[in-house]
């Protein structure tokens, strides 16, 4: 069952009373359109099994809303020197597309991506093949060296896009007071019972690239 939001009115009179009366069944009826409760039980179940439970915030464009996505656990790799309740350098995850799909969904790349898989008229066979692509929300320093975090997208030596983390109103926007955290946020939520972030480490190699992984703290 999902926990109810609760929200308290900012000042003593009704006006106030009544807009968080209505904020919060707003809330219980976003959550219940989101079926929230059936994607909780599905990360909890992860949490159990896989000692780990990932969702992911995401804007959804058709609903014109945030949405949480469950994530299998197994497509996620974390910094390894990532410890409970830091903010990871990075968080990458296994994605997987179409040739078709990946070019809609990265236009500007299309010449890359076909070139990086040695195709130059891009058969029907061609076009539908699999293709498993890596997404990274990442921490960097910018040329003032402010910290500033950023999400990338690649697969074997193809970068098929790059942006500051779209999740944030910089301060270039006249709406930059929306904002609600302080930083911007890499778009994961963790459910882990079982791991302090100090076991159970190894490396691996993501086809080109040098990230180590482990499970995230």
């Amino acid at each position: 069952k999902i926990a109810q939001p609760e929200v308290y009115p900012a000042q003593d009179t009704d006006v106030s009373k009544y807009l968080a009366q209505d904020l919060q069944r707003a809330l219980v009826a976003h959550a219940e359109l989101d079926r929230l409760d059936q994607k909780a039980r599905r990360i909890s179940r992860h949490g159990y099994l896989s000692h780990l439970g990932v969702g992911k915030l995401r804007y959804d464009i058709d609903k014109d809303c945030i949405v949480l996505e469950v994530v299998d656990p197994e497509s996620i790799v974390v910094d390894k020197d990532a410890k409970e309740g830091d903010n990871p350098r990075f968080i990458a995850e296994y994605l997987d597309a179409s040739v078709e799909e990946l070019i809609h969904r990265f236009p500007d790349s299309k010449e890359k991506i076909m070139a990086e898989l040695g195709y130059k008229r891009g058969t029907t066979l061609q076009m539908q093949k699999r293709i498993r692509y890596i997404e990274v929300w990442f921490t960097y320093y910018n040329k003032e060296n402010y910290k500033c975090e950023g999400v990338m997208w690649f697969f074997n030596n193809c970068v098929l896009g790059k942006m500051k983390n779209p999740n944030w109103v910089y301060k270039d926007s006249k709406e930059e007071k929306y904002n609600f955290l302080d930083h911007p946020p890499k778009p994961y939520l963790p459910l882990n019972f079982y791991n302090d972030g100090m076991r159970d480490r190894k490396s691996t190699r993501l086809n080109s690239s040098h990230v180590s992984e482990s499970r995230m703290p």
